[in-house]
């Protein structure tokens, strides 16, 4: 019934200031943070997560997408997920539940099972209203700093040549600016080994200048002469559920 309409808004802003690589998307319905405040301090995604991957568009069959995360940041310490569908001149988010261990990002890699009922459990909205909030949000690039930016270009670089990595058993993850250290990039791969987190440092330039020096390099530099940040050493098993993981992520188009 028209009555049981919600309104959706979402709003890109800064909860630390300070950390301006690091918005978040918060959730209002009819204009209120509603799955924040019944979450017990939960905060919305990075837009790159959840706007620029399409996670919120409904998608036949319907999926479950992680909408809300653990204010810690991390998903898989706990998030909101719905089953997101749509049906005529409706779109509805059902059986919202808290899941814990299950999604890094707001598309996980399998439909879960289980979780604990959140004490919001169905959502209703206008499909022309709420279609035309998403893609104006998604097309919202204003949070997005040089930083950000240069990030999403070395990504889409990096990502055109997977192959080249794969034939050198690297798997590419996340890209993204230094957690701490200004100007510096951070590149994640699952290797034959485990997780490496490689650190990369472009000269000046436009966003578009470092992303290609920053590509260039990563491209014509063999494995064991890259600068790592981080390495941790997994079991076989491990990794190979890893690759899989990617494996089936690539297949999808994610």
């Amino acid at each position: 019934m028209a009555q049981d309409l919600k309104t959706l808004q979402l709003r890109i802003e800064l909860r630390k200031p300070e950390r301006p690589n690091h918005p978040v998307v918060t959730i209002l319905i009819d204009g209120e943070d509603v799955l924040g405040d019944m979450s017990g301090g939960f905060i919305g995604f990075d837009p790159a997560d959840i706007l620029d991957s399409g996670a919120l568009i409904p998608t036949d069959p319907p999926r479950r997408v992680a909408v809300y995360r653990c204010s810690c940041g991390e998903a898989g310490c706990g998030c909101v997920a719905a089953v997101i569908e749509e049906d005529g001149d409706r779109v509805r988010w059902l059986d919202l539940r808290d899941f814990t261990g299950v999604y890094n990002v707001p598309l996980g890699d399998s439909a879960p099972t289980g979780g604990s009922p959140h004490p919001v459990t169905n959502l209703q909205f206008d499909r022309a209203q709420y279609r035309g909030e998403v893609e104006r949000a998604a097309g919202d690039r204003s949070w997005e700093t040089d930083e950000r930016r240069t990030a999403r270009l070395l990504l889409g670089s990096l990502a055109n040549n997977d192959e080249r990595f794969v034939e050198q058993g690297y798997w590419r993850g996340w890209v993204a600016p230094h957690w701490n250290e200004p100007g510096r990039y951070h590149v994640e791969f699952i290797g034959p080994r485990g997780q490496v987190v490689v650190v990369l440092e472009p000269v000046t330039g436009t966003p578009e200048d470092q992303a290609d020096q920053m590509a260039r390099f990563m491209l014509d530099t063999p494995p064991d002469k890259w600068k790592l940040e981080m390495q941790q050493d997994w079991p076989a098993e491990q990794v190979r559920d890893a690759i899989a993981a990617r494996q089936a992520k690539r297949r999808r188009g994610a």
